[in-house]
């Protein structure tokens, strides 16, 4: 049975507590495709599950639920798309406007463990050789 619009608020919100992930309407899927192994596992439907972790009696539960919900995945070009959009989209416009500065300032969020910005930094000197002599900084956190 799919979830209810409460029992996803329930996960939403313990999922914004916990890990400060923004769950926005229209993720319903994802929480139950990301729930459904540990509902099994636990031998419960996925709306069992989510009555459990309201409660709030079982920590263990809620730290598994995090676990399930978050992307726990990081390498180099790991998404193919955005990177190939940021070389043929993003960088092009960003570097005409910059031209005249000659300054380029990257932020790189939730760069896990450095692979995500080394991939920026990797497609900026392989693509964008005209960068050589620009200050290019790319912030990770």
């Amino acid at each position: 049975m799919p979830i209810t619009s409460l029992e996803f608020d329930v996960v939403r919100k313990m999922i914004y507590e916990r890990a400060a992930i923004v769950l926005e309407p229209g993720k319903e899927y994802l929480v139950e495709a990301r729930l459904g192994p540990l509902a099994r596992a636990d031998g419960c439907t996925i709306n069992q599950l989510i009555g459990r972790l309201r409660n709030g009696t079982e920590r263990s539960l809620s730290d598994r639920v995090v676990e399930a919900l978050t992307t726990n995945e990081t390498a180099f070009f790991r998404d193919v798309k955005p990177f190939e959009t940021l070389k043929s989209t993003v960088l092009p416009e960003i570097i005409a406007r910059k031209s005249a500065s000659r300054q380029l300032n990257i932020w790189c969020a939730a760069s896990s463990s450095g692979q995500e910005p080394y991939t920026i930094a990797m497609t900026l000197k392989e693509h964008f050789p005209q960068l050589l002599n620009w200050q290019v900084r790319i912030l990770c956190t």
